[in-house]
């Protein structure tokens, strides 16, 4: 695992709020990237609403408000969007 961010749903449910970051090239203004949930986000949806990982494969279009600045600007390659479920709700998600 070269790098990853990690947010959390705000407290009103609308956004999911980078908290932080780690790796080669993740800088502050990536790390609290926000996710505004009530627009369209391939495969970040897919993950909230199955609340289980989902693989996204190197190359993949992938329209996201928030990360997919985070990824033009990281070139990543394959990642894996991971949603924290506590009590039946996400609670936030790990991107690696």
């Amino acid at each position: 695992m070269r790098r990853g961010w990690f947010g959390v749903t705000n407290e009103q449910g609308t956004h999911i709020v980078g908290k932080a970051g780690f790796g080669t090239g993740i800088r502050r203004k990536l790390q609290e990237v926000q996710i505004e949930l009530s627009l369209q986000h391939d495969f970040f949806d897919e993950a909230i609403k199955t609340q289980r990982p989902v693989i996204v494969p190197a190359g993949a279009t992938m329209q996201c408000s928030g990360l997919q600045r985070v990824m033009a600007l990281l070139k990543l390659g394959t990642f894996v969007i991971v949603p924290l479920v506590s009590l039946g709700q996400v609670i936030g998600v790990v991107v690696v």
